[in-house]
């Protein structure tokens, strides 16, 4: 099993509302790993994301749309999602992955 299908398997392990924000953007990262792009889907998923990520750049340049500005509104509204959680979640007694492990050392240090 690569390192992406073990991520989307633990989907079953979360919350419903978590569960489907993260679903849906892995299915879009699977679909680009399988897509034949400089991605593929047995490489480590950070791979994966930088390599997304950086085409997704390219796009945002093509179409004519402000990246960083985009990136601004995005982050704020992940922020308004993650205030919106339930507070044992945000406090770190439960990460939203339902692994044994707290939100800070799943990368969401700092909330």
């Amino acid at each position: 099993m690569t390192e992406l299908e073990s991520v989307i398997a633990d989907l079953a392990d979360m919350d419903e509302k978590s569960a489907s924000r993260i679903g849906r953007a892995l299915a879009g990262v699977k679909a680009y790993a399988e897509s034949g792009g400089p991605a593929d889907p047995a490489e480590p998923i950070e791979s994966i994301l930088q390599d997304l990520l950086t085409d997704v750049m390219h796009a945002f340049r093509f179409v004519g749309v402000d990246f960083d500005s985009s990136l601004g509104a995005a982050r704020e509204q992940f922020v308004s999602e993650r205030i919106a959680e339930p507070e044992k979640e945000r406090n770190g007694e439960k990460c939203p992955c339902g692994k044994a492990h707290t939100r800070a050392e799943h990368g969401y240090a700092g909330e």
